[in-house]
């Protein structure tokens, strides 16, 4: 399911226009509303059309962020019986060295493993809060805990997350970033229950107690600009999750990162030449480069056209868990073995190049639509936000 984050397109609609160069006095802007419609679109869900309503306070014209503090809900339905429901909190000024995000967020896809033929619909219901402090200068320390819940075919699957990650920011500005790198690195600790509905003695649940899982992450993207109209950005990244992990599928599916945690190994922020979620595996490697053009500019917004090479690679190695299970009388089998198959991106890196456009409006309102080739067939994705 496309996520759509930070950015906030009802600046675009409420926020004029500020002369290049100019100085804004404003110590500080009122709270507004307004609400929009939007579409994205994915090969797993197809077309979704998307509603949101938004509360915000804009940041001064001069600040790194768009949006002072906002807050946002909003929802779709897509062509093919697939829907997502959200609400989103975004407080980058919470108080001095601050900052606080919070989603809820409840989903259901038709394709929710994408790396399965044909694919296996599925359902989310998540919360996740992070916090961040600075520490000095563009250092940050982050806090951020998750729950999941999952329900794929017989599969019930609960997961907790929690993680600590150190933060490297010297982006020119957070919105629409020109110059700059941003580096992170941390630490993640989780927690699986697992049910599967009529696996167990005479047909009732095989339950399968808490599964722990320990690991780290890593993500470091750059921007190089050009001109004026032309940049170079790319990103590396790279996580490894400990043995407990392979029974886990949220923890396998989910790419930490700051504030803005995204699937792998396909979808439009980690390889545009996939369905998402296509490469489920403990060990994650990724890597993208992309060239942005500006074609045209006006005032209050640009339309550019986009060039880029996605690639990954996920792997298990033969990977194995021993967990304890108690089916529905509450007898237990302590060392019940259960194996893990390698899956679609195992063993191989994966490339995928395409082409898009995007179009931005104000500071911080993009809306991009991309083209990649891979497996021998082109995927579309409408999206909001640039990738990274």
């Amino acid at each position: 399911m496309i996520r759509r984050s930070g950015a906030i397109l009802a600046a675009a609609w409420l926020v004029a226009v500020a002369p290049i160069g100019a100085q804004d006095t404003t110590q500080a802007y009122p709270w507004r509303q307004s609400h929009f419609p939007y579409v994205t679109a994915s090969p797993n869900d197809g077309v979704m059309a998307m509603g949101r309503v938004v509360f915000f306070r804009q940041a001064r014209w001069d600040d790194r962020v768009s949006l002072h503090s906002g807050a946002a809900i909003e929802g779709g339905y897509s062509t093919n019986d697939s829907w997502l429901i959200r609400a989103r909190g975004d407080f980058p000024r919470l108080a001095d060295g601050w900052r606080l995000q919070a989603i809820a967020q409840a989903q259901h896809s038709e394709g929710f493993l994408a790396d399965r033929d044909p694919a296996v619909p599925g359902s989310r219901q998540s919360l996740s809060v992070e916090v961040s402090r600075v520490i000095t200068g563009p250092y940050l320390l982050a806090f951020r805990g998750e729950a999941a819940h999952l329900a794929i075919n017989a599969l019930r699957e609960t997961h907790m997350q929690g993680r600590i990650a150190l933060i490297m920011d010297r982006r020119d500005r957070e919105y629409d970033t020109h110059r700059g790198m941003l580096m992170q690195g941390g630490l993640i600790i989780g927690r699986g229950r697992h049910e599967y509905l009529g696996a167990g003695l005479d047909g009732g649940a095989l339950k399968i107690d808490g599964v722990n899982y320990t690991g780290w992450y890593g993500l470091a993207s750059g921007w190089l600009p050009f001109g004026e109209a032309t940049r170079v950005t790319a990103r590396v990244g790279a996580r490894l999750l400990s043995s407990g992990a392979e029974m886990n599928k949220d923890s396998r599916r989910i790419m930490p990162a700051w504030e803005d945690g995204f699937v792998v190994l396909g979808g439009p922020e980690s390889n545009r030449a996939l369905p998402i979620a296509a490469g489920l595996e403990p060990k994650v490697l990724l890597s993208s480069v992309e060239l942005r053009q500006d074609l045209f500019t006006f005032p209050g917004g640009a339309i550019a056209a986009l060039a880029f090479v996605d690639g990954g690679r996920s792997y298990c190695n033969g990977c194995h868990a021993t967990v304890t299970v108690r089916v529905d009388n509450g007898a237990t089998r302590p060392e019940y073995a259960v194996a893990m198959t390698g899956e679609k991106l195992s063993d191989t890196w994966f490339f995928g190049p395409g082409v898009g456009v995007a179009v931005r409006l104000l500071r911080n309102a993009v809306l991009t639509v991309t083209a990649a080739r891979g497996e021998g067939r082109i995927r579309w994705y409408v999206s909001s936000g640039w990738s990274w």
